[in-house]
């Protein structure tokens, strides 16, 4: 569903999500792993005026 959403095919957003889990320390199967994530993004989004 992601994937379609995102217009990329499946194996290119499997690809991406195991790039952010690799180079965050993210395991994306916990729901508190992601919620951080999404906070961090967020406030670096914030600091830079987006």
């Amino acid at each position: 569903a992601a994937a379609e959403t995102l217009l990329i095919h499946v194996n290119t957003a499997h690809y991406r999500l195991a790039r952010i889990a690799e180079k965050t320390g993210c395991d994306l199967r916990r729901l508190s792993d992601v919620l951080d994530l999404l906070i961090a993004v967020k406030l670096t989004e914030h600091q830079a005026g987006r």
